[in-house]
């Protein structure tokens, strides 16, 4: 029940409205999920490359930025990592948003990487009617718009659009919603590649990372959190591995950073990051999907995690590898 009511009021940066928000607060601030991170690190060293986060709790949860700056730094790069996070919000706040230019125009920053909501891309013209709670939040003019402020800011900015994952059940938990989580992976991953040709972006490919391994056969709320939405450690390390081969074009197979997760699953999910193929994504495309990253050694094709009852979720403990 409770998380069904998380999930509604929190549906991937969703404004904090619903029927329990102190309950609400107290649940975000257990799992990560606070106020405004602008952390202000200081200024990079020369020759460092300054990479900029902006987004909502996609990223605050786990400190997916500092997962990232981990592989990187193992890896022997010289970075500077900052981040515009205040969890509860869409792109189209961030686009509008004081605090979020000020921090575009506080570096000339080599990569700003974006992270939004998993319904709006999904179903950027009818989310607001599927669930009137949710509100319309337009994504394609807030990417057009951040766009205009980093070019504005540094014209040879990179620009990276993070590809949400669905939710663990799709939209079944709707009632009449029939889009299984493949369907609305997949609706994501279109949405992305025409918005990408739209404005000339880079897609990082993390929400079909996500894809490829809810096809391993693994356990209920192994990249979700039990809320069936937000990022477990493992699902955003996957994440994070996955914007590493998309800044650096490179896989991160080789990175000797596991961060909390246990050897076998770390190194699984760099893998993924990194192999060559076409279903995947990287600015050398112009900023298309196409050639760069794939899914890296194939198992099973992908298909629907079988239905499981959303009663009594188990509770998974770090250190379990791949079944």
């Amino acid at each position: 029940m409770f998380s069904s009511v998380l999930r509604s009021s929190l549906s991937c940066g969703a404004a904090l409205t619903g029927p329990f928000p102190a309950l609400i607060l107290l649940c975000l601030a257990a799992c990560g999920i606070t106020g405004p991170d602008d952390r202000g690190l200081g200024k990079p060293d020369t020759g460092d490359l300054k990479i900029l986060f902006i987004g909502s709790s996609y990223l605050a949860v786990n400190d997916l930025p500092g997962i990232f700056e981990g592989l990187a730094e193992a890896a022997g790069k010289d970075v500077f990592v900052d981040r515009r996070v205040q969890s509860g919000y869409y792109l189209d706040f961030f686009a509008q948003d004081g605090a979020t230019t000020r921090a575009i125009r506080d570096q000339k920053w080599d990569y700003v990487i974006l992270s939004g909501g998993c319904q709006t891309a999904a179903y950027p013209d009818t989310h607001h009617l599927i669930r009137t709670d949710w509100g319309r939040h337009e994504v394609l003019p807030a990417l057009a718009d951040l766009d205009r402020k980093v070019r504005e800011n540094h014209s040879s900015t990179v620009l990276v659009y993070m590809m949400p994952w669905a939710f663990e059940d799709g939209m079944t938990w709707i009632e009449g919603q029939t889009d299984t989580y493949v369907d609305m992976q997949l609706k994501i991953k279109e949405n992305a590649l025409q918005w990408a040709d739209s404005l000339g972006l880079t897609v990082a490919p993390v929400g079909m990372a996500w894809k490829e391994v809810m096809g391993w056969a693994v356990p209920q709320h192994y990249l979700h959190m039990n809320d069936w939405n937000h990022p477990s450690p493992r699902g955003s390390y996957l994440s994070a591995a996955t914007l590493f081969s998309t800044v650096f074009l490179e896989s991160a197979a080789a990175v000797d950073f596991r961060w909390v997760l246990n050897r076998a699953d770390a190194e699984a999910f760099r893998r993924i990051s990194g192999t060559s193929g076409p279903d995947w994504c990287d600015h050398r495309s112009g900023g298309r999907c196409g050639s760069g990253i794939t899914l890296g050694p194939s198992r099973n094709e992908v298909t629907d995690p079988p239905t499981r009852s959303r009663s009594h979720p188990p509770v998974l403990t770090l250190g379990e590898g791949f079944q």
